[in-house]
């Protein structure tokens, strides 16, 4: 965004003409030196002769105050709206700091300017003073903290990511206007999830260039930030950098003792272990059991903290296709994980006959033996669900079985389902019926447990 213009009622004084009209005087003190406002700088001149000596001392804007302290530090002041309003200068005249005053106005949007020839050292030279005015006319004292110390710049860089447990390093530097000493300190702080409040690292020295490097391996994963610091001495100001890195925790290793898709008969009664390795500070697993369908909601089986060998036990009852979890929810330095495995489980089905005057066995499988003219009814018992229909396929053996017929059947609300063969009947020709379970056809209604087939129901008419 650009800086808007100050507001035009605002009093900008015109530009000093020294030999015309001095805005102020200051002389070193030593008296060997006069220091005056000119334009943008504050000229230096000899006292003995007024000629310029040395360098004059750049500012920004118009330059319109100007005093030196009994050691000879010089203060300067400008009328400087959006940039800095006093300029701080060594007795040699390097850079110290400078200050921007704050902005009291009702209508502007500039700092306070400092009035001409309203800035002075107190006698011992230790402190500061300043008059600023604003756009409605009130004036301010400002007292300029610690004007003979140069605030340091700290910077901080690195990677945006690492890995737990892995080295990294990450650069920086301290500069300032009144330069620091190679082999300075820099004291290194790390913040993590398991110092909160910070730990302290060795401190750091600095290189040419105020350069500094920073190594460490972190232990802990999450955010991790890194905190430089200089301490105040007596030319500078105590200055901070911060960096922060996303360091990636240990994956865990966690399993299922199941395999995935495993078929289990309606009812059974499973035991499942989840195995944890490499955990940290927290132990805790959790095992989870979410039933296919919607009217069943995911439910935590037990939770607990596993044991000497890692294990985590839980024993579910399976009447439907089951999906079964293992969370780990992780610590500081290892990783949330999850493993899961589907546990297919069969409906309960079975089959009864009705209507048959004997059973005997052709070779080693029974058969139930009806009269010609009876019409066999055939009884199928399945888990219910609602909508739920069973698939029924009759078959006879010719050199072989061959589909005789089929059908889609729906339960009762009890589960039961009663099937009759009728049409003509051959004689001796042997005959069997099954039914099935197939979810996600067209025609079951659901798909909440694994393809179940009952055994076959063998019969013959003879008689």
């Amino acid at each position: 965004m650009g800086r808007r213009a100050p507001a035009r009622h605002r009093r900008q004084p015109a530009r000093v003409d020294f030999w015309a009209k001095p805005a102020e005087l200051a002389l070193t003190p030593d008296g060997s030196t006069l220091l005056y406002p000119w334009n943008d700088t504050l000229v230096p001149r000899r006292t003995s002769d007024l000629a310029t000596v040395g360098t004059p001392y750049v500012m920004t804007h118009t330059a319109g105050a100007v005093d030196v302290a009994v050691d000879g530090t010089i203060a300067g002041g400008s009328w400087a709206p959006y940039d800095p309003d006093v300029w701080v200068f060594t007795a040699t005249g390097a850079p110290v700091r400078y200050y921007e005053l704050p902005d009291t106005g009702k209508m502007s949007y500039t700092s306070d300017p400092l009035g001409f020839g309203a800035l002075a050292w107190t006698p011992e030279g230790d402190q500061l003073f300043g008059v600023a005015y604003n756009d409605v006319d009130e004036y301010s004292l400002r007292r300029l903290t610690t004007p003979k110390k140069s605030v340091p710049q700290l910077t901080l860089s690195g990677p945006a990511s690492a890995k737990r447990a892995v080295a990294l390093t990450l650069t920086g530097t301290v500069s300032s206007s009144l330069p620091v000493p190679v082999g300075a300190a820099v004291s290194v702080t790390r913040i993590d999830p398991e110092t909160p409040n910070g730990r302290a690292l060795s401190a750091v020295k600095t290189a040419a260039g105020g350069r500094i490097t920073v190594k460490d391996t972190p232990p802990a994963g999450g955010k991790v930030t890194y905190r430089i610091g200089y301490a105040a001495d007596t030319t500078h100001e105590a200055a901070t950098a911060t960096w922060s890195v996303q360091v990636a925790k240990s994956t865990p290793t966690l399993t299922l003792n199941r395999k995935n898709n495993a078929v289990f008969a309606y009812g059974t009664k499973v035991a499942f272990t989840a195995h944890l390795g490499g955990a940290y500070s927290n132990r805790t697993v959790a095992i989870w059991a979410d039933p296919y369908g919607t009217d069943q909601p995911n439910k935590l089986v037990w939770k607990a903290t596993a044991n000497s060998k890692g294990d985590v036990a839980a024993t579910i009852t399976l009447t439907r296709t089951t999906k079964v979890s293992a969370v780990f929810a992780g610590d500081t330095r290892i990783a949330t994980r999850t493993v899961s495995i589907t546990a297919e489980t069969n409906v309960k089905v079975s089959q009864s006959v009705k209507g048959h005057y004997k059973t005997g066995k052709i070779g080693a499988t029974k058969y139930y033996y009806f009269h010609a003219k009876k019409i066999p009814q055939i009884k199928t018992t399945m888990t219910y669900y609602k909508g739920r229909k069973q698939y029924v396929m009759v078959q006879y053996y010719a050199k072989g079985w061959k589909t005789w017929g089929d059908t889609w059947v729906a339960l009762a609300a009890n589960g039961t389902s009663t099937v009759t063969v009728v049409g003509n009947h051959d004689k001796n020709v042997k005959m069997r019926i099954r039914a099935e379970y197939m979810p996600g056809t067209y025609n079951s209604g659901d798909s909440l447990n694994n393809t179940t087939y009952s055994a076959w129901t063998n019969f013959i008419f003879t008689k």
